[in-house]
């Protein structure tokens, strides 16, 4: 996911809405193969300049981005790997609606599934935030997530169109294991994968074919 980004004019009014704990890879201000404040455990709240836990950090709880124009639907793209296949029920994303400080709710996120996480599943869940535009409290968002099947998540979420921000401070999944082939298959799922999402019916009958090739064990 790409590292949030910083606000304020001034050094000494600035807030930095970073991944300041995050364990993987960090590169080209974006982060891998690790995890961080989004899974800690701590809830932000309505305020992003408090500092409740005396860290000296104003708003350490949120990780946060900036736009210049929503309109061009340009989203943050968040992965999650998991340890295995998984069955995926709900998806939670506390996030922050401070919108008198020019920060709201996502408008909108698309939850993408896969098992390789080299190809994704085209039939996205599609959610929808209704805005509000009354109650400027944090809430944690929920999102059905309709017994998705896969390893990795591919979380986008779009900007209110009406805002420069988006804070978010946790998120969380429910999901269960999946004791099917698939795990015992995992290697090989690449090529299943691409026949359902892949257009091109040649190339489809071609990727079948070596699938069950390597299912019985010929290849």
């Amino acid at each position: 996911m790409p590292q949030g980004d910083r606000r304020g004019k001034h050094s000494s009014d600035e807030l930095a809405f970073l991944d300041f704990t995050y364990d993987g890879i960090i590169k080209e201000d974006h982060l891998y193969n690790g995890i961080g404040q989004l899974m800690d455990g701590e809830e932000g709240q309505a305020n992003f300049r408090s500092d409740l836990q005396a860290r000296g950090i104003k708003g350490y709880e949120w990780v946060g981005w900036k736009t210049e124009k929503s309109e061009e639907n340009t989203p943050v793209e968040i992965i999650f790997k998991f340890d295995t296949v998984r069955n995926f029920t709900l998806l939670n994303i506390h996030s922050n609606n401070f919108f008198d400080k020019d920060v709201r709710i996502f408008r909108m996120a698309h939850i993408y599934f896969s098992v390789s996480g080299i190809y994704y599943q085209q039939n996205y869940i599609d959610f929808r935030f209704e805005r509000d535009a009354w109650m400027e409290y944090a809430r944690t968002v929920p999102i059905a997530l309709e017994n998705r099947v896969g390893r990795y998540v591919k979380v986008q979420l779009f900007f209110d169109l009406d805002s420069r921000w988006m804070l978010i401070s946790e998120v969380s999944f429910k999901s269960g294991t999946v004791h099917t082939q698939l795990n015992t298959l995992h290697s090989n799922i690449i090529y299943l994968e691409f026949f359902i999402f892949n257009s091109n019916l040649d190339e489809n009958i071609h990727y079948v074919w070596v699938l069950w090739q390597l299912m019985r064990g010929d290849l």
